[in-house]
C-alpha cells in the first residue's frame, strides 16, 4: 500500500507586500470637464427618457402601464441627474449648458410629473 505525505499547512502570520501602486494611479489628475461631449451625452439620455415616456403615454390604461411608467420613471431621473451633475460641474460654462439643454430638460421634467400614478 503505498502512502502518500500530506502537506503540512502552517499559517503565516507576516504579512504580505504589497504591490507599489503606480504614481499615476495615485496622483491622477481628473480630465478636464468637455462640456461640449457631456451635453451630447445628456441629449442622449434626453432622446431615451423622451421615448420612454412616449411609451408609458401609450400604455395608459393597459396592464403595461406600470412597468412602462417605471421605466420612464427611471430614465428621467438618469437624464436629470447627469444635467445636474453638469450644471455643478461645469462653473462658469453652466450658462452655456443652461442656454442649449435646459429647456429640453424643464419640457421633459413637466411631461414626466403629467404622467399619472396609476392607471385611470
Amino acid at each position: 500500500m503505498l502512502r502518500y505525505a500530506m502537506p503540512s499547512l502552517s499559517l503565516s502570520l507576516t504579512p504580505k507586500p504589497m504591490i507599489p501602486r503606480s504614481p499615476r494611479c495615485i496622483n491622477a489628475t481628473p480630465h478636464p470637464l468637455n462640456v461640449t461631449q457631456e451635453i451630447e451625452r445628456i441629449t442622449a439620455l434626453y432622446m431615451a427618457a423622451k421615448d420612454e415616456l412616449v411609451y408609458a403615454q401609450e400604455s395608459q390604461g393597459s396592464v403595461y402601464y406600470h412597468e412602462d411608467k417605471m421605466t420612464a420613471d427611471e430614465a428621467v431621473r438618469e437624464c436629470l441627474e447627469a444635467y445636474s451633475v453638469l450644471l455643478a460641474k461645469s462653473g462658469k460654462e453652466a450658462e452655456q449648458v443652461r442656454t442649449k439643454i435646459g429647456t429640453k430638460m424643464n419640457k421633459l421634467q413637466k411631461a414626466w410629473e403629467a404622467l399619472p400614478m396609476e392607471n385611470a
